[in-house]
């Protein structure tokens, strides 16, 4: 089964075992970014729940192919101006 999707994206076929590696490889990732991400939205529920001021929100940047996480100051939403519609 996994050729048969190897040759749909035109990937190089592979044995049982590699596959098997490959994924066991993916899934910890992808547990780990799940882990770190609800704990970002977490830090921020709690800042919502205690009524913070909008300059405590955070805004947040996760790559943990470097790894790296930056959490900065957001900033100032762009305004736009909508014409008059008469009603």
């Amino acid at each position: 089964m996994t050729n048969v999707r190897a040759g749909n994206y035109k990937l190089d076929e592979m044995d049982w075992i590699t596959v098997k590696i490959k994924a066991g490889k993916i899934i910890p990732a992808l547990a780990t970014t799940t882990a770190a991400i609800a704990a970002l939205q977490t830090i921020e529920i709690i800042r919502f729940l205690k009524d913070s001021k909008l300059e405590d929100y955070k805004q947040s940047f996760l790559n943990l192919s470097v790894p790296i996480i930056c959490i900065s100051e957001p900033g100032p939403a762009r305004k736009i101006k909508l014409g008059s519609t008469g009603l």
